[in-house]
């Protein structure tokens, strides 16, 4: 829990704030603003998306509960969560995996469209995951490049 409440107050100002089996969605959506994406869960509860993309390098995911309360709060852009983006899944697949891409770039010639969300495995070091669908919109790779710019 200390780990978590220390990657909240690094990000984003105010998500300290929220208190899971406390916090409300009317709480969340204050702090958090507006969000990128909302998907009900079949148990009743809610996963709500607050994308900082493309200027930011996090994607939150905040569980509510049946009850309205919050449960979890989570960064999805993570080496763990990218593992488990495969070949064949649909843009609706992988963006309950890893929330909306920060970008999205199409290249007729290949027969391809690109996303890339940006992200910061460790502090300093910020990288473009992306990944790769044919025409039909089916995951066909995914790759990684260093966003860094040096000067």
């Amino acid at each position: 829990m200390t780990s978590l409440l220390a990657s909240l107050l690094a990000c984003d100002v105010g998500m300290h704030t929220l208190k899971p089996g406390v916090s409300t969605r009317d709480d969340v959506m204050r702090v958090m603003g507006r969000p990128a994406n909302e998907w009900r869960q079949p148990d009743g509860s809610t996963v709500i998306e607050f994308s900082r993309q493309p200027e930011g390098v996090e994607n939150w995911f905040v569980a509510l509960g049946p009850d309205g309360r919050l449960k979890e709060i989570r960064n999805v852009l993570s080496d763990a969560n990218f593992a488990r983006i495969r070949n064949g899944m649909t843009k609706d697949e992988v963006v309950e995996v890893i929330g909306t891409p920060g970008q999205r770039m199409t290249f007729p010639l290949k027969r391809e469209e690109v996303w890339s969300w940006r992200y910061s495995p460790q502090p300093g070091n910020k990288f473009d995951f992306n990944v790769h669908f044919d025409v039909g919109g089916r995951v066909v790779n995914t790759s990684r490049v260093s966003a860094d710019v040096s000067g």
